[in-house]
């Protein structure tokens, strides 16, 4: 009976681990969106810019024009450099993108909370 919880807890434990991961046709190929030069909000490339001499503003090109482009990164992913810090910059870009719709639900759970927490005082 021992064997059969072991083999249970083992499934369970590899499916929780796999839930949400996207299973990896080619570990070698390089996306964009792993990349650490990757502007996720505008989809464009930061290690290829350009600086305006007069207001020192920079512009960056799409990074599908990049990968397009044999010169600059290329289909190969020349200048690819991995993402170390992507728990970081994915809910960065995900506020960045959404906070008005953030702002608004924490300000009614706040709101809930202590309309709540009056009613218990009372």
């Amino acid at each position: 009976m021992k064997i059969w919880h072991f083999l249970i807890i083992t499934n369970l434990l590899k499916r929780s681990f796999s839930m949400g991961l996207p299973p990896v046709a080619n570990p070698k190929l390089k996306i964009c969106k792993d990349c650490k030069y990757f502007i996720a909000d505008v989809e464009k490339c930061a290690a290829f810019s350009t600086t305006d001499l007069v207001t020192g503003e920079k512009t960056y090109k799409y990074a599908s024009t990049m990968r397009d482009d044999k010169t600059s990164c290329g289909t190969d992913g020349i200048h690819f450099e991995q993402n170390h810090f992507k728990i970081i910059t994915a809910p960065y870009y995900f506020v960045k993108k959404d906070w008005g719709i953030i702002f608004f639900i924490v300000g009614i759970m706040i709101t809930t909370v202590a309309q709540t927490y009056a009613e218990l005082r009372k």
